[in-house]
This record gives structure tokens, C-alpha cells and sequence, in this order.
């Protein structure tokens, strides 16, 4: 392995950046904001579609906001037409 192109120093976890403080790594990983959408479906012999999406939004590490989403309607449509 070429001697040039080993870093040494600390990760961030999240983009696997490496940097050379645990400090300035702690950091990049805080200031990442991901989505995450969980599903909730119904009972056995429940549709295809969900009753409730539940988005939450991960920043510095916790969950700072949820929102959640209630099927209101099902209705077929054709996006073509659109």
C-alpha cells in the first residue's frame, strides 16, 4: 500500500469524512440532516397502501421533528393524464 495515500485521523461516521480531531469529526456528523419515513400498515388483509406514513427529520445525532401522515382517501388515478 502506498505510504501517500493512508490517512490517519477520525471518521466521520455519516459521509466517512476523516478528520483530524474527534472534535472536528463529532461536528461534521451533527451537521448532516436526513429524512427517514416509517410505514404503518394495517391488519391482516389490509390494502397494499399505508394507513400512516410517519416522516422524521435526524439532525445532530436525535430526532428533531415528526410528522405523521394519515391516509385520508384511496383513489386511483391515472399520472398519465396528468
Amino acid at each position: 500500500m502506498d505510504k501517500d495515500k493512508v490517512k490517519h485521523g477520525f471518521v466521520c461516521t455519516w459521509c466517512k469524512n476523516v478528520w483530524e480531531t474527534p472534535i472536528e469529526a463529532e461536528k461534521c456528523y451533527d451537521s448532516h440532516v436526513y429524512l427517514t419515513i416509517e410505514y404503518i400498515y394495517g391488519g391482516i388483509g389490509s390494502s397494499e397502501m399505508p394507513l400512516e406514513c410517519i416522516v422524521k427529520k435526524h439532525e445532530k445525532g436525535i430526532v428533531t421533528k415528526i410528522a405523521t401522515y394519515t391516509k385520508q382517501e384511496e383513489k386511483k388515478v391515472n399520472m398519465r393524464d396528468r
